[in-house]
């Protein structure tokens, strides 16, 4: 059986990576509008008639650079979401049973998919850093 203090250990864990998640969502939202206003930018440019083609490349940059972050945010808001209410669900149970080795279970999900996410972001970064 799964003792109480171990409940009360992977609470602790998942208010703490709900704390990271939210911090990471916010560092996310705020480069996603810099490289939207980056954005408008150059399309401002593009509509008064510069025909740059060094600009174009940094416009399909910049929107291929949204994209990916939106995807990310999305995908670190799910995990935010799921680590509350493994919090929750941790203060919840009072009783060793089927519904603590759900929630434990939960716990590694969580903790795999964002080993997985980690890894993704890591390939991401070498991608779009590396010079040509």
């Amino acid at each position: 059986m799964i003792s109480s203090i171990v409940i009360e250990k992977l609470g602790t864990l998942h208010i703490s990576f709900f704390g990271i998640c939210i911090t990471l969502l916010t560092v996310l939202i705020s480069l996603i509008l810099v490289s939207k206003n980056e954005l408008t930018m150059y399309s401002d440019l593009i509509k008064c008639g510069s025909s740059d083609v060094t600009l174009r490349k940094k416009m399909n940059s910049c929107s291929i650079y949204i994209r990916r972050m939106r995807s990310f945010s999305k995908q670190i808001g799910f995990i935010s979401i799921l680590s509350f209410m493994g919090y929750i669900c941790s203060w919840l149970i009072t009783e060793n049973g089927y519904i603590a080795y759900f929630f434990v279970t939960v716990t590694v999900a969580i903790y795999v998919y964002t080993t997985y996410l980690l890894i993704k972001t890591f390939y991401f970064f070498w991608k779009f850093t590396k010079i040509k």
